[in-house]
């Protein structure tokens, strides 16, 4: 016997009311992804959920991600938009009560049009597979060719930020920004005006002229001779922009999630998993690999990428791996004998010694723990590390003996994300605060200013990739047990256009039955009678179509004995 699946109770849905697996999403084929955000393979699964609205455009499907916090970090909802603005299309959010609900994180499972649990499968998802699947399941269900009057359309998670940076790198002459909003890498000078944009600000792997290529998610950022090397962290791509034209070229990785970790390939036949911080040395590069837990170098010269230290790289006794064991790392810099690696999953600082090749977690005594350390920076000796989730940069020596909270939430961080040094000024890139600080690291006392940056363009629309969105609607109030005639204001649209108007149940059905009405427009309204049914608290979908334009509303409802039998909705632009 099939196992069925409903959607917890318990779970809590991001900006949008309940949604119901047996009203709003039935005939559905439903794609259900558990996730947490202090994890590099969740955040490689979520990537690859969200890019599967658009492959699957047009079928009746629904891709609902399902955040499982594991501690207070992970609990706040300002960080978790912040991650999923990020991603490349609109899914439906919702978070898990307990941990304990969720067996394996990242995992999937997938619900066919009848409610059937068909795959439940721990790990990154496969985009092509789970694709061919939900396109089997649509065509066994027998409503490929079906036009749903009210399809499911999901509804973008908010988020205020304008520009979001991730990353930030020195060349001597000008300070480099990476954007996750804009999905481009900007050029500063000295007074913080933008002197060149590297990207279309589209979605994509796109190679060729700075206005032209598209990144996905460029987290980190390194000089390397007359190039800047990019961690395209979505992309699973190592790449490069040349400092002078902007021109934009790969040099690693073949854009799809790796779980290589060995290596020895060239160029873009090499898969990577989930590069993140860079150093450049001796001509080539040493990059985390978060997704594999190790360090890897890459020559530019020649494409080879492999393993050098961590899991089974090669060269290193089966004996000798537990020290050499990274845990997500995600920040690296270096001086002339070591490398200093910020390890985001295990909390650490370590650090790898260059002449014997060997890890070590360095014993810092701070006046807190680390709890997710993401960047590193060193000035002379000293070593600065960001911990994203306390919300301050750190100082340690560089003999590790002794260290300290440098900078702060009282000091204006919110999310630290990425460092730099440039002379003497220490740059944080922070996410959540939505800004560049600087910090003179010669004045005794420390102090962070944010950086007043010029001449940002516009964030560029997505081209349409992931299909329309839904708008949520202000909740109106209708009367049970009766017809209720719901006006829509359209003060665009001449009277006598044609409207046609579906609306259906998405949480607890308030619908005596589905509704389709083909009107017009009259004195700015189009009206439709909807046969309201029992009390409570619901939730309906409502597609509208004027001419040629349809648009997607999400809205909320109460239903109660005094509610109205003429409610106006009140609809989002």
């Amino acid at each position: 016997m099939s196992e069925r699946f409903t959607f917890p109770p318990s779970w809590r849905w991001l900006d949008r009311p309940p949604l119901h697996l047996e009203t709003g999403l039935r005939g559905h084929v439903v794609l259900v992804v558990h996730w947490r955000l202090g994890c590099a393979h969740s955040r490689a699964a979520l990537h690859e959920a969200a890019l599967l609205p658009g492959d699957l455009f047009g079928l009746p499907v629904a891709i609902v991600a399902v955040h499982v916090p594991t501690c207070d970090a992970e609990r706040d909802d300002d960080r978790l938009r912040r991650t999923i603005a990020q991603m490349p299309g609109c899914m439906t959010h919702a978070v898990a009560a307990s941990p304990e609900t969720v067996e394996r994180v990242p995992s999937m499972l997938l619900v066919d049009s009848s409610g059937a649990v068909r795959v439940r499968a721990p790990g990154v998802l496969r985009r092509n597979r789970v694709r061919a699947a939900m396109e089997q399941l649509c065509r066994e269900s027998g409503r490929r060719a079906k036009r749903m009057e009210a399809p499911f359309v999901a509804s973008p998670v908010t988020l205020s930020a304008s520009w979001q940076p991730i990353a930030v790198v020195a060349d001597g002459d000008r300070i480099w920004v990476a954007s996750a909003t804009h999905r481009s890498v900007f050029a500063f000078d000295a007074d913080a005006n933008v002197t060149m944009t590297v990207g279309s600000g589209q979605y994509g792997s796109h190679d060729g002229a700075s206005d032209d290529a598209s990144f996905a998610l460029p987290a980190a950022l390194c000089v390397h001779d007359e190039h800047l090397a990019v961690a395209d962290t979505q992309n699973h791509t190592l790449r490069a922009i040349d400092r002078s034209s902007g021109e934009v070229l790969t040099w690693s990785g073949t854009g799809w999630f790796g779980v290589d970790d060995i290596g020895g390939g060239y160029g873009c036949d090499q898969a990577l998993s989930s590069p993140a911080g860079i150093v450049s040395r001796d001509g080539g590069l040493f990059v985390c690999m978060a997704g594999t837990d190790q360090l890897w170098q890459v020559d530019p010269m020649t494409g080879s990428a492999m393993a050098w230290l961590g899991g089974d790289a090669i060269g290193y006794a089966a004996e000798e791996r537990s020290q050499d064991t990274f845990a997500e790392p995600l920040g690296l810099a270096g001086d002339d004998e070591r490398l200093w690696v910020a390890e985001g999953r295990g909390g650490v600082l370590s650090m790898v010694d260059l002449a014997h090749v060997q890890r070590h977690c360095v014993d810092e005594k701070v006046d807190a723990k680390f709890v997710r350390p993401v960047a590193v920076a060193v000035h002379e000796d000293r070593v600065f590390v960001a911990d994203s989730w306390q919300a301050s940069v750190f100082v340690v020596t560089s003999q590790g003996a002794e260290g300290a909270r440098f900078l702060g939430p009282d000091d204006g961080l919110v999310e630290p994300v990425s460092l730099a040094i440039d002379g003497t000024r220490l740059f944080v890139a922070d996410v959540g605060a939505d800004s560049v600080f600087v910090c003179d690291l010669a004045d005794s006392e420390p102090k962070l200013e944010r950086w007043d940056v010029q001449g940002l363009p516009e964030p560029v629309r997505s081209s349409g990739q992931s299909g329309p969105t839904a708008l949520v609607a202000k909740a109106c109030q209708l009367r049970e047990h009766s017809d209720v005639t719901l006006r829509l204001r359209t003060p665009s649209c001449e009277d006598g256009t044609k409207a046609v108007v579906d609306v259906v149940d998405e949480g607890h059905p308030i619908l005596a039955a589905d509704r389709h009405e083909v009107t017009v427009v009259k004195k700015g309204l189009v009206e439709v009678l909807l046969p309201v049914s029992d009390a409570g608290h619901g939730c309906l979908r409502l597609r509208l179509r004027l001419a040629d334009v349809v648009t997607h509303y999400v809205v909320p409802v109460t239903v109660t004995a005094t509610g109205e039998l003429k409610a106006t909705l009140v609809l989002p632009s």
